[in-house]
């Protein structure tokens, strides 16, 4: 519903007709920013509103095990930047690991690390994370079932979302 007596000093938005040709060289300059010498630079959400020394976790966002370590970083609450690796870029993670792999995080003053159990484990074990939060593994024959059972559909459901997709950034450079 309207305010009923809206602020008079507030601005109005307006809509300005600009030509096509200063429409043409926007999009341009835009192209080119987000492109270095010809390839795409990563995709960093939120990179400006991370604070100084938080991790950086490199992965691919249709791969399982950087949603795992995403999901740990989240459960703690620990800010973090994701940078997403393209699909055909060796050379990012070979640099930080000396293998295409992925996830690899990097904590601030320490060597990257890949395996997302191990950054899971460190995240729950290092009091600089805060304390542990994660529950230990269930002997529950009937949860291992449910899981089993499951894991086909879920499988169905993910894969239509990226298989042959452009729309996640590690696709993008293809």
């Amino acid at each position: 519903h309207p305010h009923p007596n809206p602020p008079t000093n507030m601005p109005t938005s307006r809509v300005v007709a600009m030509p096509w040709p200063l429409r043409l060289c926007l999009l341009l300059l835009l192209a080119m920013l987000l492109t270095h010498n010809g390839r795409h630079l990563p995709f960093v959400p939120g990179a400006e509103n991370m604070p100084s020394g938080a991790p950086q976790l490199y992965g691919y966002e249709h791969s399982h095990y950087t949603v795992r370590c995403r999901m740990a970083l989240g459960l703690k609450q620990i800010p973090y930047r994701m940078i997403w690796v393209a699909e055909d870029d060796a050379e990012t993670p070979t640099a930080l690991i000396g293998k295409k792999v992925t996830p690899i995080i990097q904590f601030p003053g320490e060597e990257p690390m890949s395996e997302s159990l191990d950054i899971i484990a460190k995240l729950e074990n290092d009091a600089a994370y805060g304390p542990a939060i994660l529950k230990p593994k269930t002997d529950r024959p009937d949860v291992d079932g449910w899981i089993k059972e499951i894991g086909g559909p879920m499988r169905n459901l993910g894969r239509p979302r990226y298989i042959r997709s452009s729309v996640l950034p590690e696709f993008r450079s293809r």
